[in-house]
């Protein structure tokens, strides 16, 4: 099984703030899913970049997803995610 956590995050992927959400998510699959293989990505909110991702995963038979998007303490406007 191909699983696939990926954090949006401008604060976290510039350093400012530690991802704990995504790694929190993929320990949850890896415990639920033990031989699944896991990737984890942290990537800023920009819709290019995310669009860029999800197509090279389905490109690369991730082709199944889930998404689900923690509140992490605010949004902003051009939030893409």
């Amino acid at each position: 099984m191909l699983l696939a956590v990926l954090t949006i995050s401008d604060r976290c992927s510039q350093g400012l703030l530690e991802d704990t959400a995504g790694p929190a998510v993929a320990a949850l699959l890896r415990h639920q899913w033990c031989g699944a293989e896991i990737l984890t990505s942290l990537l800023a909110d920009d819709e290019d970049a995310i669009a860029a991702m999800l197509e090279k995963l389905s490109l690369d038979g991730w082709n199944r997803a889930w998404a689900a998007r923690p509140y992490t303490g605010g949004h902003a406007s051009r939030d893409r995610s």
